[in-house]
């Protein structure tokens, strides 16, 4: 596999994290966020961080 081929399926991974994320209120790896251009969050480290789940209802009053 190309070097090509290979950073374009790096960044399909991060835009497939970055996504399936949006809802959470986890904290991806550093490198998902360099990947993609985005603005990486100060606490972002090279684990994912799982923060806790909001229930249903306090989503509600959040938005």
């Amino acid at each position: 596999m190309s070097e090509a081929q290979e950073a374009h399926i790096l960044h399909l991974k991060a835009q497939a994290a970055y996504n399936a994320n949006k809802h959470t209120n986890d904290i991806l790896p550093r490198w998902v966020y360099e990947e993609l251009g985005t603005d990486v969050p100060a606490d972002a480290t090279d684990e994912l961080q799982i923060m806790p789940k909001k229930r249903w209802w306090q989503r509600l009053k959040a938005s």
